[in-house]
């Protein structure tokens, strides 16, 4: 019993490590786009990205 709990938490916190891993992915990939995006319309206006990047 006490063996299988420790392999379930160790599964559990490597599956949580994985989607967190994956979560700051996406959203350093969506943020880049957003950025990109940025600097495209409103060719660098400092305030605007601002906002944008540093919530």
């Amino acid at each position: 019993m006490g063996k299988e709990k420790q392999n379930f938490t160790l599964y559990a916190k490597k599956r949580f490590i994985k989607t967190l891993l994956e979560y700051q992915l996406k959203n350093t990939h969506k943020r880049h786009y957003l950025r990109r995006m940025a600097l495209y319309k409103y060719k660098n206006t400092p305030c605007f990205l601002e906002k944008l990047c540093f919530h």
